[in-house]
């Protein structure tokens, strides 16, 4: 494999160009927080704005179906990759807490009820964790912990003290943001099908750093954000296989989401319009179909080639 070629990423990057005072060159070092972003990506937005912006699934001129058609075109990058079957289980949020929040509310509060369980673990991020508190807190579930080993890892061996027909919910990170622990998805995945529970993986770092399969990994829902993928902050993609999200209620409501209001009712649209209620983030999520096909340029497996070099370097 060609390893990447360091200084012509760095001159993708319009802001590593710029010295730090006494001339000295910036290295940034908290991607895991927020990723810079190329100038491809800077550029798409400014196209979105400086070219064709209109409302989006609205207008029936010409900027209107330019940015329709972007729209959906990113969403279809989307899909692939992340290596889903259907694009119309793609939903565009604005952002990784958002979206697991989504699932939280919308499919946590219709499907559980007193003496359910919720399977979490103390690695995870805030997002993944204070959400499912809440929701058992709404529902009369429980919080239940899968125990992690001395050194960060989730204790698989344990599983079975934790995991049972009374599990509804599996929420589990792909890649720990405090500990670097790459989790075993695939493994937890069938465990929790298993035990008749749903998987949600917040994919916020794991997305952006190795290869995502979400049906070979049996991943029921997956949630991660646009600005830790080299994309602009304010979008981020919620996916839940169609059958789920058929099962999932909005937790915003008006504006495209909207089939017919009534005066004592109203109906939703289907996914993914029932979950992008007002005016989504249309520039922002239309660049990060750019993010998606410059992390194509690079190739996730030369960027993982390079993380595995620098963390053997580092330590």
């Amino acid at each position: 494999m060609i390893p990447l070629d360091i200084e012509a990423v760095r001159g993708d990057f319009p802001i590593l160009q710029k010295p730090l005072p006494k001339g000295l060159p910036l290295v940034y070092l908290d991607s895991g927080a927020s990723a810079q972003k190329p100038q491809c990506v800077i550029d798409k937005e400014r196209e979105v704005y400086e070219n064709y912006y209109a409302n989006a699934y609205r207008g029936v001129y010409r900027f209107g179906a330019i940015v329709d058609e972007e729209l959906e075109g990113a969403r279809e990058k989307v899909r692939q990759f992340i290596r889903a079957e259907h694009s119309d289980e793609i939903v565009f949020t604005s952002g990784c807490t958002m979206s697991l929040n989504l699932v939280a509310s919308g499919w946590g509060k219709r499907n559980l009820k007193d003496g359910d369980e919720i399977l979490i673990n103390e690695m995870e991020h805030h997002a993944n964790f204070v959400p499912w508190q809440q929701l058992a807190a709404q529902t009369g579930a429980t919080c239940r912990f899968l125990p992690l080993t001395d050194d960060g890892r989730l204790d698989m061996a344990r599983i079975g003290e934790v995991l049972s027909d009374k599990t509804k919910i599996v929420a589990v990170t792909g890649m720990s943001n405090m500990l670097g622990t790459l989790n075993p998805i695939d493994e937890l995945a069938k465990k929790a099908h298993d035990a008749g529970a749903v998987i949600v993986v917040d994919g916020a770092q794991s997305v952006p750093h190795e290869h995502t399969d979400v049906v070979a990994s049996g991943i029921d829902f997956l949630a991660f954000s646009g600005h830790k993928l080299y994309g602009p902050s304010g979008v981020g993609v919620l996916y839940g296989k169609r059958e789920l999200l058929e099962q999932t209620d909005p937790i915003l409501f008006g504006g495209h989401m909207i089939d017919r209001v009534y005066k004592d009712h109203s109906t939703w649209a289907s996914s993914p319009a029932k979950f992008e209620a007002g005016t989504i983030q249309i520039a922002q999520a239309i660049a990060l179909g750019a993010a998606i096909d410059y992390m194509g340029t690079l190739g996730m497996d030369k960027v993982q080639e390079h993380e595995r070099n620098v963390l053997e370097y580092a330590y």
